[in-house]
């Protein structure tokens, strides 16, 4: 399939590493493509696979070239694709982050998939399986006036972070992956805290998880920047 190049969107928490996603970009005339989401054969991406040759590695708004074998999606996650993990990554520079420029990245649907079904902690966080294998996507990229986390922590467990925030007169409740918040929250009190005008990744999650009423997949609050 040969190298790739976009700006990284997300890298999120999850289980056995991270999910990144962004989107491909022309480093000619800045154009911006569609969404892209490098997994290794494993299903996620390690440290050794989004390392530079410096031996930094990948993080939010760097523009990243990176070499693929195929495209591989599984059911709506249609924006998977397989890198080669013998090959460094590249970063090419670092997308401008103002917001005149960011918002040439975001997505504009009219809701976040469907809007009918709510966790038990959550508001509009979750899909049913049915609803799902008629979507054609599992990212989006917008902007929101205001998000609220709420954290909490049980005893000595990691620390759980939601984040609220409303788009298109919704208002969503979903758990958050994004590892700089986490790391930030781990050192802070357990709270309510509120941040303004965020540009925010959203995903769908391809787990399945089943409950009393039906099987759900979650929506993942996976960047706030």
């Amino acid at each position: 399939m040969g190298k790739k190049t976009f700006v990284c969107l997300s890298k999120s928490k999850k289980p056995g590493g991270y999910c990144i996603a962004g989107k491909l970009y022309s480093s000619s005339d800045g154009a911006i493509g569609e969404w892209v989401r490098p997994l290794n054969k494993s299903g996620s991406i390690c440290d050794q696979d989004c390392v530079y040759e410096d031996h930094t590695y990948a993080k939010t708004i760097d523009i990243i070239e990176a070499e693929f074998l195929k495209h591989t999606p599984q059911n709506f996650q249609t924006e998977n694709h397989l890198i080669d993990s013998t090959k460094y990554w590249k970063k090419i520079g670092e997308y401008p982050f103002n917001y005149k420029d960011v918002l040439k990245l975001c997505d504009h649907p009219t809701t976040l998939w469907s809007n009918n079904h709510h966790s038990k902690g959550g508001k509009l966080d979750q899909v049913t399986s049915k609803e799902a294998a008629n979507y054609k996507e599992s990212l989006y990229f917008i902007y929101v006036d205001k998000v609220i986390f709420y954290t909490s922590r049980w005893q000595a467990e990691p620390i759980k972070v939601r984040g609220e925030f409303t788009y298109n007169n919704a208002t969503y409740n979903l758990r958050v992956t994004d590892i700089a918040w986490i790391n930030y929250f781990e050192k802070q009190a357990p709270g309510v805290y509120h941040e303004n005008g965020r540009f925010v990744t959203v995903s769908l999650a391809l787990d399945l998880h089943t409950s009393d009423t039906g099987t759900y997949h979650y929506k993942i609050l996976a960047e706030v920047m």
